[in-house]
């Protein structure tokens, strides 16, 4: 997954302009609570049938920390 696709699903899942997203937004910062960033992770685990760790959606506070996660999956 690239960067573009990821600004494209959080744009798709939480109505957030894909222009006001870029590697360093904090989710928070861009509106995004905890349910929000998981309705996201599971659209991904389910778009692309990976499984991303649970233990690690604490340490997600960026979209870039969101996209190693999701990079990460797709690697095991």
């Amino acid at each position: 997954m690239d960067i573009e696709k990821l600004k494209s699903i959080i744009e798709e899942v939480c109505n957030i302009s894909a222009g006001d997203i870029d590697e360093d937004s904090k989710l928070f910062d861009l509106g995004l609570d905890s349910l929000d960033v998981a309705q996201i992770i599971f659209h991904i685990e389910d778009e692309y049938e990976i499984k991303i760790d649970p233990d690690i959606l604490e340490e997600i506070v960026t979209v870039g920390d969101a996209l190693e996660a999701i990079q990460e999956a797709q690697s095991q």
